[in-house]
């Protein structure tokens, strides 16, 4: 395929515009100048015509077509007589150079007759043929009239121009032909001046026009590279306030107006589906169609705890209100920490880690958010019962694993989400929160991965709502970089170290341990729980095939 020209506008709009007033310029240079040219030409031709016709009025015709030899003495007289005359018209007159007369001899050939300065003999002497007479001249040897040669002929004296008029008799006859031969040196000096003069006019008027054009088309192509760069930031999705254009031009004003209403137009789109999937889309120049891929991710929902029963103390603006301000701080905490939110379930949210764009240490950065929410909402529920509303306590189940993340639906209205076995646990997680009264419950596919940056509790061996298979779950609890080493550290260790005894059947072992760690945390429910099942499975131990895995028939 051919490959296409492309041209910067500003460069395409000052050569284009350059080339068109240049080329107009030297059009309208030479339309004038062959306007004066010719102007000046036929001032000279109908001077011509007139002088020549006044000449051939001025020669005896009786006497010129009695000359027949230089040597008769009757035409040695006449020919004197009709040569003064000529010489006394030439010195009159400074515009003459040569005046001449012809006649037909008996071949028909033009020949000179009287010239007005013999002594000069470059155009011929008395009986020689003039070998270049013009062709329209020759009906004037039968035809009396005036014929003017319009072709200017230079030689070594100048440029001339030639005109030819009859010499008539008494009796009207035409008796010959008189030449006469100007000079037309001045009006060639003229067109020269003229074509100078109007070359330099044109000189100055590109040059102007040129500069004119440029500081024109500054005021196109400045505002079109300010939009151009707007445009650019829109690919990178950097979606600030456009610089107002300063144009006085609509068409320009209405393409920035375009753009601006494109950034807000994308800040909202970017407020309904997650930012990075706008961004994708905007950056990849990809038209979103029906599409999904097997992909490993961590997924997070969260949910406030009591709901229901907080929208029914409360008034509906109000409660508008504070839930803006406290999806603000979630969904920006969950985005300072590299995660997609997919969407929004009432007061619940749901977001994932791994996609659109790959997410290097997902199960990390998932945590991270949860733990990171939770710092948000300790100083947000504070400020809260300060001013009397009801706390905003929020739960969050975490879990990893492949899921199908794509547009879901059909091709005219999308929805960019993530099915699967996967994002049911996660959901179910977060809804166990309520039962084991946790607040951040992730499944071992994410401690298995954390476990060096996270403290930890394992707290049960269970089986979703809808699933036929075990996982181990557990409490996260806090940053091990910031956690007490000497209190929540040790404390979560013992306790996952006796879980494990406890489904390994040693419950006398497990039991001395949790009752060892009591102390630390006598509010603890679920220690207290772990410690009666230790004691009853002791006391009447249950069959062999006991595992202790709890099934959940609840979401």
């Amino acid at each position: 395929m051919k490959k296409k020209l492309l041209f910067r506008i500003r460069i395409f709009v000052n050569i284009s515009f350059n080339i068109v007033v240049i080329l107009t310029g030297m059009l309208i240079c030479a339309g004038i100048f062959f306007y004066v040219r010719d102007l000046l030409r036929s001032n000279l031709y109908t001077r011509l015509h007139d002088l020549t016709y006044s000449v051939s009025k001025v020669i005896d015709g009786d006497s010129f077509e009695m000359i027949t030899s230089k040597d008769d003495p009757l035409s040695r007289e006449l020919y004197g007589k009709i040569q003064i005359r000529l010489q006394e018209l030439q010195k009159n007159s400074t515009r003459i150079f040569y005046i001449y007369t012809l006649r037909l001899d008996a071949k028909g050939t033009p020949v000179f007759s009287v010239i007005h300065d013999d002594d000069k003999g470059f155009m011929g002497y008395f009986n020689e043929p003039l070998l270049d007479f013009p062709k329209q001249a020759i009906p004037l040897f039968s035809n009396a009239g005036v014929e003017v040669k319009k072709d200017f002929y230079t030689d070594q004296y100048g440029t001339w121009v030639s005109g030819f008029a009859s010499i008539v008799n008494s009796q009207n006859k035409v008796v010959g032909v008189v030449g006469v031969d100007v000079a037309a040196d001045d009006v060639i000096s003229n067109e020269m001046k003229v074509l100078i003069i109007i070359g330099l006019i044109t000189l100055v008027t590109i040059l102007l026009v040129t500069f004119l054009s440029l500081k024109f088309s500054k005021m196109i192509t400045k505002p079109l590279i300010q939009i151009e760069d707007e445009m650019k930031q829109i690919r990178k999705f950097e979606l600030a306030d456009p610089t107002p254009v300063k144009t006085i031009f609509i068409e320009l004003l209405s393409m920035e107006n375009t753009v601006k209403n494109t950034i807000q137009a994308l800040r909202s789109f970017k407020r309904y589906v997650p930012a990075e999937l706008v961004q994708q889309i905007v950056t990849t120049e990809r038209e979103a169609v029906l599409s999904g891929e097997k992909t490993e991710a961590t997924f997070l929902f969260t949910d406030i705890a009591g709901f229901t029963s907080i929208t029914e103390t409360v008034t509906i603006e109000l409660l508008v209100q504070k839930l803006g301000l406290y999806f603000k701080g979630m969904i920006s905490t969950i985005h300072s920490c590299k995660g997609t939110v997919d969407k929004y379930i009432g007061d619940a949210v749901m977001a994932f880690w791994g996609a659109p764009n790959p997410v290097a240490n997902h199960h990390y950065h998932a945590c991270e958010a949860a733990l990171k929410c939770l710092d948000f909402l300790k100083e947000f529920n504070d400020a809260l019962e300060k001013e009397g509303f009801p706390r905003l306590d929020t739960r969050f189940g975490i879990h990893a694993g492949n899921a199908i993340i794509g547009n879901m639906g059909y091709i005219d209205r999308l929805n960019y989400t993530a099915i699967g076995d996967s994002v049911n646990t996660a959901s179910r997680l977060e809804g166990l929160n309520k039962h084991y009264r946790t607040s951040i419950l992730i499944s071992e596919s994410v401690y298995d991965n954390v476990k060096e940056h996270f403290v930890a509790r394992l707290l049960d061996r269970i089986i979703v709502k809808g699933k036929t298979t075990s996982i181990a779950i557990y409490e996260l609890i806090d940053f091990r970089e910031r956690a007490d080493l000497d209190s929540v550290v040790t404390y979560a260790e013992q306790y996952t170290a006796a879980m494990n005894l406890y489904y390994s059947r040693e419950w006398k072992e497990a039991e001395r341990i949790l009752r060892h760690i009591l102390p630390a945390k006598p509010e603890d429910i679920q220690l207290k729980r772990m410690i009666n099942l230790c004691t009853t499975l002791r006391k009447d131990p249950p069959e062999d095939e006991w595992n202790g895995v709890i099934q959940f028939k609840f979401k």
